[in-house]
């Protein structure tokens, strides 16, 4: 199967707008908080594959409060070179999501990669659509 350099524009596309759509949740309905530390510790993970090599991660564990004063808590990771606090009761940014707190992430780990993935296929798509239109005219 050929899947040509449009096929490759269209998955990126895809790929691009599926990360867009989930970044765009805590953009428009996301709430932030300030949380305390709960825990900290680093994992090394593979990243992309199977033979790729290792990154380190800082794993948080913390507790926010959301606007009725529910107190929730969460887990999330991040690289480990990141300059976050990583003492147990130091203070940390958190998003979630508004109606659902148990959806939440630290606040540095925004996904706006999708945004230029999404706006780079689609400017190539264009140019493609455009330049395969000008040669059958």
């Amino acid at each position: 199967m050929k899947l040509g350099i449009a096929g490759v524009l269209w998955v990126g596309f895809a790929v691009g707008a599926f990360s867009t759509v989930t970044e765009l949740r805590y953009e428009i309905w996301g709430q932030s908080a300030t949380g305390k530390i709960t825990g900290a510790h680093t994992e090394s993970r593979r990243s992309g594959g199977r033979y790729r090599r290792r990154k380190q991660y800082l794993v948080l564990s913390y507790e926010f409060a959301d606007d009725e004063g529910t107190t929730h808590s969460g887990e999330d990771s991040i690289r480990a070179n990141t300059s976050l606090p990583r003492q147990t009761g130091q203070p940390v940014e958190i998003q979630f999501l508004s109606g659902a707190p148990q959806s939440s992430r630290l606040a540095a780990k925004s996904r706006r990669m999708g945004y230029l993935i999404l706006l780079g296929c689609g400017a190539g798509l264009a140019g493609y659509y455009w330049k395969r239109h000008q040669q059958t005219t």
